[in-house]
């Protein structure tokens, strides 16, 4: 990867260096882009904190399949995103149409840290606004 500051890593890549030294490689990790495993190198700049924004966000994923073309997920979406529009709850319409883990939590995806999403999915999660009931980010510090 390279020298990365620690605001361009995903927060669980941050948890594992904190605790590793130099020649170190990590326990095997699990993030929503699949398994990894860390090997530190070399640090530099460790003594400063760093903040890392966050962004918590739900979602609700239709998958395409051999029997839901891309026309049907988009259209099966729109008519959700015309019932969230119409102020339907949510956390209840991901509960019933979501197709991933995060249904059972009403799509709740958590906290996330830059680079935790796929660019496309973050780019557009970075470009909304808030709820009024939400906090959008979270500052922490990390060293690394």
């Amino acid at each position: 990867m390279g020298w990365r500051e620690s605001t361009r890593l995903p927060e669980i890549y941050i948890d594992a260096l904190k605790t590793m030294r130099t020649g170190d490689i990590s326990a095997v990790l699990r993030s929503a882009n699949g398994f990894h495993i860390l090997k530190l190198n070399d640090q530099r700049g460790a003594a400063s904190p760093v903040i890392v924004q966050q962004t918590r966000a739900r979602h609700i994923l239709i998958k395409i399949n051999e029997l839901v073309s891309e026309n049907d997920a988009r259209a099966r979406l729109t008519a959700l995103k015309e019932r969230l529009e119409n102020k339907a709850d949510f956390a209840e319409i991901a509960r019933v149409h979501s197709e991933d883990s995060s249904a059972a939590k009403g799509g709740d995806l958590g906290w996330l840290s830059p680079g935790d999403t796929v660019p496309e999915f973050e780019r557009e999660m970075n470009t909304l606004k808030p709820a009024k009931s939400a906090r959008r980010c979270a500052r922490r510090s990390a060293g690394t």
